[in-house]
């Protein structure tokens, strides 16, 4: 009789498995893909912002059905922007033959990372002021075109006296140069570069460089730093009284990272951001579905829509959508050339054409200067596409 029983059982459940959905796919191991995020140390506020809204993307992601029914994972390591942590990440990497990884800067580590891939992992950089080369790729709109865009509003403005205080690392060598271009374009002929300072990371003071720049009669302020030196420098230009305009780079687009430093933060801090950042002013269209789809999931997960958020969630998409196209054997080959034959591609940056613009996809015209605004704790768009004008709101 037990035997019986028993035999009735495996009888039912195989009936059961018979008739039961094929979910073999589902339940595979999730496809991954890799990020080196600098989740500690002096930008930690922007890896740890990233790592979470790729936390929101792989939710999002395999709630729409993930790859082919497959789940993606996103998994982070920190490399504390340091860039010999990051050759060792990726040198780990490689050994397990992942074909692409999200590095999130700053320059210094993608060129790291670049140059220890050789092409054997695509790198996709998020740091304006990487140069990509064949086998890596960068977003949004280059450091240059983001800066012609934040110098051309101010020149609008009739800001043409501008003071500059950039880093001595990579990332400031790297803006030191497109000043240098910025400065020679014709448009630009009226403006002039008062005082043209630099810092070190590591330092705790800023005092005469911001003082080279008050006495030199400056109208505006840029300044190419992020996360502690960032602060140092608001710290500092708030001591000397100075209540000009001070703009800076993306990478400090964070609503908790400038609430954070409270009363330092001027009435007027600026910085120049994709074309997502303007959701209102957007025309309908696929960019604009591709912001709505990043901003639900984004409040879903309790996250500010902010700059680190936006990041990293394009080239998740485009590493997503290569996984579909060419399946778990994608080669690093196979995505290097899905996305550097990307045209009128839409993404939360923009429509991305990398066949114009070989490895950023972007350019000026997908830009648009925002203005913190702390009793909100928003980023106001004030600028036209690429600073051309003051948008009319």
């Amino acid at each position: 009789m037990q035997l019986g029983l028993r035999t009735a059982a495996a009888a039912a459940l195989a009936l059961l498995l018979g008739s039961a959905p094929f979910t073999g796919a589902r339940a595979a191991e999730p496809l991954e893909v890799n990020a080196l995020l600098p989740t500690t140390g002096q930008t930690a506020f922007y890896g740890q912002a990233i790592a979470k809204s790729l936390a929101a993307e792989e939710a999002s992601i395999n709630a729409a059905g993930g790859i082919n029914g497959r789940d993606i994972h996103f998994v982070v390591s920190d490399d504390q922007s340091n860039p010999q942590i990051a050759v060792q990440l990726m040198s780990g990497l490689l050994s397990r033959g992942v074909p692409a990884v999200i590095d999130g800067g700053p320059a210094a580590t993608c060129n790291a990372t670049a140059t220890t891939a050789k092409g054997a992992a695509i790198v996709f950089c998020l740091s304006a002021a990487y140069q990509p080369d064949l086998y890596s790729f960068t977003t949004p709109m280059s450091f240059q075109d983001g800066l012609a865009a934040q110098i051309r509003f101010f020149r609008v403005r009739g800001l043409k006296r501008i003071g500059f205080l950039v880093g001595t690392d990579a990332t400031g060598q790297a803006a030191d140069v497109a000043i240098t271009k910025v400065l020679a374009y014709p448009e630009n002929r009226d403006v002039t570069a008062v005082a043209r300072e630099r810092f070190g990371n590591a330092d705790i003071s800023v005092a005469a460089q911001v003082t080279n720049i008050r006495n030199a009669g400056a109208q505006a302020v840029f300044a190419s730093a992020s996360g502690t030196p960032l602060a140092t420098i608001l710290r500092e230009m708030r001591d000397q009284a100075m209540k000009i305009p001070i703009a800076t780079t993306a990478s400090n687009q964070s609503v908790p990272q400038l609430v954070s430093y409270g009363n330092i933060v001027p009435a007027d801090l600026e910085m120049v951001s994709a074309r997502w950042a303007a959701y209102d002013a957007l025309d309908n269209g696929p960019v604009k579905d591709k912001v709505r789809v990043w901003r639900s999931a984004m409040a879903r997960a309790g996250l500010d829509p902010d700059g680190p958020a936006s990041i990293a969630w394009d080239f998740g998409q485009f590493i997503a959508d290569a996984y579909r196209k060419f399946g778990p054997s994608m080669t690093p080959l196979n995505v290097r050339n899905f996305v550097a034959q990307m045209h009128n591609a839409p993404g939360i940056c923009g429509s991305y054409n990398y066949v114009a613009t070989p490895g950023r996809g972007l350019t000026t015209k997908d830009t648009v200067v925002l203005r913190w605004n702390g009793a909100r704790k928003t980023f106001d768009p004030i600028s036209t596409a690429g600073g051309t004008a003051v948008l009319k709101t």
